[in-house]
């Protein structure tokens, strides 16, 4: 009665095998995917709302930010706020290129960023790398570089206050009561 029954098994073993690698076929992952999930992040920024954040990243990844610094995942994720009042803006992913291997996934793209900032409008390009790792089943970036291309070019058309210009430094309103100076050329780049 037991030969009878080897069959049956080799049979429920062989749908197991088959169904785990179909699994695991819908748990990869797609470039339209990972750009999807990316401004699905850059699109929380903008709204201040930190929940993507915490979802895509890694509670161990390592972040390095445009402005060198490396940094854990409760940084950036305590830094997403609202915009401040007088301020709007858009971040979008543009030339996107990607590497997937198995559990492994590299996006690399540009990220077009434009600011109005009390009427004065502003845009930046920044350049960004994640490596995504699926652990049981998910996703996460566990490393993200982000370069700055062109920071912060002022808009054609857009007139400033040459009065605002102290020592070589462009000072931008940013906030009622706050100013940040940031280096200024002739060629109307700021950088941070």
């Amino acid at each position: 009665m037991n030969i009878r029954l080897l069959p049956l098994a080799v049979s429920f073993a062989m749908f197991g095998v088959v169904a785990t690698r179909f699994a695991m076929a819908d748990d990869a992952i797609s470039q339209d995917e990972l750009v999807r999930r990316t401004q699905e992040l850059f699109d929380a920024v903008v709204k201040g709302n930190a929940e993507p954040w915490k979802k895509y990243f890694a509670d161990d990844c390592i972040f390095s930010d445009e402005k060198g610094r490396t940094l854990g995942k409760a940084a950036p994720v305590a830094d997403i706020t609202p915009l401040p009042r007088g301020y709007s803006g858009t971040i979008k992913i543009a030339k996107a290129q990607s590497i997937i291997h198995g559990d492994t996934a590299i996006l690399s793209y540009d990220l077009d960023e434009t600011e109005t900032v009390f009427g004065q409008n502003l845009t930046a390009r920044y350049h960004s790398t994640d490596t995504w790792l699926r652990r049981n089943g998910t996703w996460q970036i566990v490393a993200t570089k982000k370069v700055c291309g062109l920071c912060w070019h002022l808009r054609a058309g857009t007139r400033t206050n040459q009065n605002r210009f102290h020592r070589g430094r462009k000072v931008v309103r940013r906030a009622k009561r706050q100013t940040r100076a940031t280096p200024a050329r002739d060629s109307g780049y700021l950088f941070p």
